[in-house]
């Protein structure tokens, strides 16, 4: 039974609480702090995504910046950028043939360095041969990005390199030189952080500390994207969801903790020093979570969930035919992968696993799939929900979001009554007749077409009377027409004994129209809106 946390939270401020602990974990409103987290961007068709990252501070950091594919979370490339004071670094992510690859003319010191200004994502960790994935190589294209802090740089001799000067720091070799071994002599971060483990994820001691700040002094990053298509002269933008106070400093022995090696897929959301409690607002009152690890540093990331929890997201959408109407909703769930337990199945929040475990049929990895509900309102209230399983003439196969894995007919039949899903890690929710973000529905060189039913399958095209309005995906499990088999419920508690409700997704809506009374002119419009989102307990 959900319970609305007000009546919980206006009780404990009569009994004295008033106000939160600062190191509590939240998402910043303003749109800085320690981490950021981009929940979109394509190298398809046309598209190319340009990502900028600030430093606010007189602060000099270090910083990782995490690219990763949708489909199931795996890194395509990553490296440590090193920002100073006030800093900002640009990149754009671009096609390269069937993948992507990272393109900057700017000199902000990264290590490994960015040679010629170019690098190509890797599909090393992508199951290269799990055909129902998807190819490896286009899986590039579409993904989002995560940045954290890692620490603060102090040693003057370090700051000077990281420093500009007329526009280009003078020593990024000093900095990647830290990292390794030149004319036999071990860099100083390289020595700090157990040499031989340098450059392997998950090495031992893989941190460098010389020059490190000896207290956390994190935040103020913030990132903004463009995703623009010359030929489509089109482009739209969004800020980057900002996590503030994410490290919790009290866990820190010394500032530079975080520092780890390039080619350390480490830190990440699991980290030991991430933060065990956060401030989640419920009804526009704060309230305290709580992460319920017995052993400190253990499943962090359920912390990162618990500000992205979310009971629905609502929006808009515009399917309009006499203006070319075409929305996107993108859904970001960047906690998901860590749900997958050694058996690999899911565990709460997240629903199902693979039947009978990994393999390359599309019986098993459309578990990975998570069901949800969605109801669609025109601008009057009028409303559609999606068909009847009981109703004998009602539609078999249940709208579904992209990138999808469409199943041999003889490996899954689809049930009756089958809710929408979710499948990816970022999924792509199209409205209308195409994307208005240029996301692919297929791949022609994969094995298994990635395509599948646009929600404007629940919009009749001759009822005009929808071509406009908004939506809202219920993604607690309560509307769904088949029973999941975990509880959408976050483990820990909030301030009253409840526990959060839902999945831990972010994302925005994408709108395109098209004005078709100037002829040969390109004129083609983007607007770009991010969800809204409520919030919901329920019993233990």
């Amino acid at each position: 039974m959900k319970k609305n946390i007000l009546s919980l939270a206006v009780a404990a401020s009569a009994a004295g609480i008033t106000s939160l602990a600062s190191a509590q974990m939240y998402v910043n409103t303003e749109h800085t702090g320690e981490a950021l987290i981009f929940p979109f961007y394509s190298a398809q068709n046309g598209n190319s995504t340009l990502i900028s990252i600030a430093n606010t501070t007189a602060d000099t950091k270090a910083v990782k910046v995490r690219i990763i594919e949708s489909q199931q979370s795996e890194e395509v490339l990553d490296f440590n950028l090193y920002m100073s004071p006030h800093d900002h670094f640009s990149f754009a992510v671009s096609e390269d043939g069937a993948g992507a690859k990272m393109i900057t003319a700017d000199t902000s010191c990264t290590v490994p360095a960015i040679e010629g200004g170019e690098q190509a994502f890797t599909d090393l960790l992508l199951l290269e041969d799990d055909e129902e994935v998807g190819a490896a190589a286009s899986r590039e294209q579409v993904g989002y990005i995560e940045v954290i802090e890692m620490g603060q740089v102090t040693a003057e001799a370090l700051v000077t390199a990281i420093t500009h000067v007329d526009g280009t720091p003078p020593g990024c070799a000093t900095i990647s030189n830290a990292w390794a071994i030149v004319n036999d002599t071990e860099g100083e971060w390289y020595a700090d952080a157990n040499g031989e483990d340098v450059g392997v994820a998950g090495g031992a001691a893989n941190v460098g500390s010389f020059g490190m700040g000896a207290t956390w002094n994190g935040g103020g990053l913030y990132g903004v994207a463009t995703v623009i298509n010359v030929a489509e002269g089109t482009a739209f933008g969004y800020d980057a969801v900002a996590i503030e106070n994410l490290v919790d400093d009290g866990r820190l022995a010394t500032g530079s903790e975080l520092h780890y090696a390039p080619g350390d897929t480490r830190p990440d959301f699991a980290d030991s020093a991430i933060s065990d409690t956060a401030t989640v607002a419920i009804n526009g009152v704060q309230t305290t979570y709580t992460n319920p690890s017995l052993i400190e540093g253990d499943d962090s990331y359920h912390t990162v969930s618990a500000v992205l929890m979310s009971e629905t997201i609502s929006n808009d959408y515009v399917v309009d035919a006499t203006i070319n109407g075409l929305t996107d909703w993108i859904v970001n769930m960047p906690t998901k992968s860590f749900y997958e337990d050694a058996v690999l199945e899911w565990t709460s929040p997240f629903s199902y696993g693979y039947v009978g475990g990994q393999s390359d049929t599309a019986a098993n990895y459309t578990n990975d799939c998570q069901p949800v509900s969605l109801t669609v309102y025109d601008r009057e209230e009028g409303m559609i929900t999606p068909p009847d399983p009981a109703d004998p003439d009602a539609v078999n196969d249940g709208p579904k979001f992209s990138p999808y894995i469409r199943p041999e007919v003889e490996d899954v039949e689809t049930p009756d009554g089958a809710d929408p899903v979710l499948c990816s890690e970022m999924t792509v929710v199209h409205f209308g007749t195409a994307s208005a973000s240029n996301t692919s529905e297929a791949d022609e060189d994969a094995a298994v077409i990635r395509t599948l039913t646009n929600v404007n399958g629940l919009l009749s095209d001759d009822d005009q009377e929808f071509a406009a309005g908004w939506a809202v995906m219920d993604l607690s499990g309560d509307a769904l027409n088949n029973p999941v088999d975990n509880a959408r419920i976050l483990p820990g508690t909030v301030t009253g004994g409840e526990q959060l409700v839902g999945l831990p997704v972010t994302g925005f809506a994408v709108v395109e129209y098209t004005n078709g009374t100037l002829g040969s002119a390109l004129a083609n419009y983007q607007s770009s809106w991010e969800h809204k989102a409520s919030v919901a307990t329920s019993d233990d």
